[in-house]
């Protein structure tokens, strides 16, 4: 979940950004790295999907939590 807050309308500034799984909240000025490295999931289910039919489906996760999901299936390479 990504919290706003009302710059100028219509625009926001995020305040701080709070993982759907593990449920802490990171601040936008102290844990600006950590906010770098969220996965924002947002897709709509299709036809036949396991979510429903044309369901929006929304899910802030952490980097943390995403590496407990996919650490031991996803390939790494270290980039130079």
């Amino acid at each position: 979940m990504i919290k706003y807050k009302e710059v100028k309308k219509p625009m926001q500034e995020i305040v701080s950004v709070k993982c759907d799984v593990c449920g802490k909240e990171y601040d936008k000025v102290q844990d600006a790295f950590e906010i770098e490295e969220f996965h924002h999931i947002r897709f709509c289910g299709g036809y036949a999907s396991v979510f429903g039919d044309g369901t929006k489906v929304e899910c802030d996760i952490c980097q943390h939590c995403m590496h407990k999901f996919i650490g031991d299936f996803c390939k790494c390479e270290e980039t130079t």
